[in-house]
């Protein structure tokens, strides 16, 4: 490198400093005799370490970026040109030379497009490290987190009255739940009235219809099954699983089962219960003649009733054991016009429950509304006008 070229920038050189830079080139000397002796590699380490360090004393203009390129010098040495770039600083005399604003003009013209390109290189290779202890730092503090929120979850689970363990819970125990499904009822029904007793299978029944209102005892006669209330006048919606087998939840009787005028009482299938009460009530609607005469044979499949294939009423549900391919059961499920649906099933004389008290195997008294979608599975079907018809108010399966 020629005495009077900077070795950083190659500009001209005044008393050993850059009248460009300002760089002080006579570290060179005092570096060739500190290294003398030691390998070619460390002296370029040292040697960068001290430009970089002389580097940043001088002041740089507010355009400068990167590193730069000048004519007489060609490209700069990766080993001796600083990290990040180097500016352009005052002379000895304090102010620029009009060579060296050239100079300035000329390699910013020349290097713009390497300044860009080693910015660029420079971020690119940045990310994936940055990535990396972001990764890191975030993994670290994964345990306490998950930690933090199970203790909130249990927290808040002890503070709701243990809503958790009552839900999903193995040691749960029914009886000691708070659930009270007569919390909303604001009418008691008479202590005193008639005693009745019945015994009923799978089906519907209407409160005061079919059974009077009363506060009811109920027990298993034979198989186990649901028996539930729906009652939206009162709020009511419980049910008891009647059986024998303890260890599945069954029990084999039920006190204190109220039931209301309006309510509806479902008999599940696989099982025959019998009702008794000391205080039944009045019943406010009797049983009549249905107006519909004619059985409804329905395949595997979907219809809509009111179409002339099942005529709108109540109807008693058998499985049709002339069907070809049937399974000696069936399934019918009826989606009303408002969206709501209701799903039975019927047992075949092979496989219903029966009992020296009852031996009907029909589903009793389904409420067919016109516009009910009426779905059949595993075999075909049949509808027979129920008995207990009764007049029914089809204003509540209506559609809004």
């Amino acid at each position: 490198m020629a005495k009077w070229r900077c070795s950083l920038c190659g500009g001209r050189l005044s008393e050993g400093r850059c009248t460009l830079c300002g760089l002080d080139n006579t570290i060179y000397k005092r570096e060739i005799a500190y290294s003398e002796g030691s390998s070619q590699e460390e002296s370029r380490q040292e040697q960068k370490q001290h430009i970089k360090a002389q580097s940043q004393k001088q002041t740089r203009r507010p355009e400068q970026h990167g590193r730069k390129e000048t004519s007489d010098a060609g490209k700069y040495s990766a080993a001796a040109a600083p990290a990040g770039g180097s500016g352009y600083g005052t002379g000895p005399a304090g102010q620029r030379s009009t060579a060296a604003s050239a100079q300035h003009t000329k390699q910013k013209s020349r290097g713009a497009g390497r300044v860009h390109s080693a910015n660029n290189n420079k971020t690119r290779s940045g990310r994936p490290a940055v990535i990396v202890i972001l990764l890191i730092i975030l993994f670290s503090f994964l345990p306490a987190v998950i930690e933090a929120v199970q203790s909130a979850i249990q927290d808040v689970s002890s503070d709701s009255g243990s809503v958790f363990d009552t839900y999903f819970s193995d040691s749960y125990d029914e009886e000691d739940s708070d659930y009270d499904p007569y919390w909303y009822v604001t009418r008691e029904i008479p202590d005193t009235g008639e005693a009745f007793e019945i015994v009923l299978g799978n089906g519907i029944y209407k409160v005061g219809v079919h059974i009077p209102e009363g506060v009811y005892r109920a027990e298993v006669v034979e198989g186990s099954g649901s028996v539930g209330i729906t009652d939206d006048e009162n709020l009511i919606y419980d049910s008891v699983y009647l059986g024998e087998e303890e260890e599945y939840g069954q029990v084999p009787d039920a006190d204190d089962l109220r039931f209301y005028n309006g309510a509806e009482l479902q008999v599940g299938d696989g099982v025959i219960v019998k009702l008794s009460t000391e205080n039944a009530q009045p019943l406010v609607q009797e049983t009549s003649e249905n107006p519909l005469t004619e059985s409804v044979s329905l395949p595997e499949g979907t219809c809509i009733s009111g179409d002339g294939t099942v005529p709108q009423g109540i109807y008693d549900l058998t499985v049709d054991t002339s069907y070809e391919g049937g399974y000696g059961y069936s399934s019918i499920t009826l989606l009303y016009p408002n969206g709501q649906s209701e799903y039975f099933w019927a047992d075949g004389p092979d496989s219903a429950v029966t009992s020296s008290q009852y031996t009907d195997i029909s589903v009793k008294n389904i409420v067919i509304p016109e516009g009910t979608e009426i779905s059949v599975e595993y075999g075909g079907v049949i509808l027979t006008p129920a008995e207990g018809y009764y007049d029914v108010d089809y204003s509540g399966y209506e559609g809004g």
